[in-house]
């Protein structure tokens, strides 16, 4: 067996797709190929999600299970990337879980503070369509408002920065309220563009956006013609900030073993 330095634990919120599963294998062999002397290991958040594909017989760690797993292979040095967006509840759940032990570092998610919002910006960019009405198309929180802060700061830079861009989120703020303005825009070009600010095209974009029942966003706009950008994962501007990401943390850990 290969000898590793330390260990990198992918972290998660989880999805059971097929096109999803997909992508997550990408991420995983960028990370392979970005840091080859660790070992790589996932973890995901959502028990639902794990149980899910446990039943289809795909076997994933739980975040409490990675860790038991860190713990029991007596593991000395381990990074916790997390693949979210913003610092929200899933990011307070890996905090809370992993924060209080000396050996183990957290990483930042995308969007860790109001000073990333510039190079998410320039990373969503290469995304959005020109010739049409651009929809980016949050998560959010509706319990939490306060994890919602840093979607409503991007919101803010990117509809001040582009006319033909407007934010939404299908949970939470900064809501829906934009979908009438999109719904106005793309009378004009008879096009409405959705940009996926998620790590994977999972249910909410399969469902609530590009589904066919009348209460889906790509209904409720009523474009004529409707396209959808790839999600975070499988955007290379977006996967460098999250390689950034854990180069830092990798860089933290081993100034903290020192």
């Amino acid at each position: 067996m290969a000898r590793h330095d330390s260990v990198v634990v992918l972290v998660g919120f989880g999805a059971s797709s097929e096109e999803a599963r997909r992508v997550y294998a990408q991420i995983e062999q960028r990370i392979r190929t970005f840091v080859p002397e660790c070992a790589v290991r996932w973890a995901f958040t959502s028990g639902r999600i794990v149980a899910k594909l446990r039943g289809e017989g795909v076997v994933l760690p739980t975040l409490a299970e990675a860790i038991e797993e860190l713990e029991r292979d007596r593991v000395e040095t381990a990074v916790f990337q997390p693949l979210l967006t913003v610092p929200g509840q899933e990011y307070a759940k890996l905090q809370q879980l992993v924060g209080n032990n000396g050996r183990f570092r957290v990483g930042a998610p995308l969007l860790a503070s109001s000073r990333d919002i510039g190079e998410v910006v320039e990373a969503l960019a290469p995304s959005l369509r020109n010739d049409r009405i651009n929809i980016v198309v949050c998560h959010g929180n509706r319990r939490h408002e306060e994890y919602n802060l840093l979607l409503l700061e991007l919101a803010s830079d990117l509809e001040s920065r582009y006319a033909n861009v407007v934010v939404a989120s299908v949970e939470g703020s900064p809501g829906l309220t934009s979908l009438e303005r999109a719904r106005e825009l793309a009378r004009k070009t008879g096009s409405v563009h959705f940009v996926p600010f998620m790590l994977v095209a999972g249910e909410h974009i399969r469902h609530d956006v590009m589904g066919d029942h009348p209460e889906s966003w790509k209904n409720r706009v009523g474009a004529a013609r409707v396209t959808c950008a790839a999600p975070l994962g499988a955007t290379p501007a977006a996967m460098n900030l999250y390689l950034r990401r854990l180069k830092t943390a990798l860089e933290e850990s081993a100034a903290q073993c020192r």
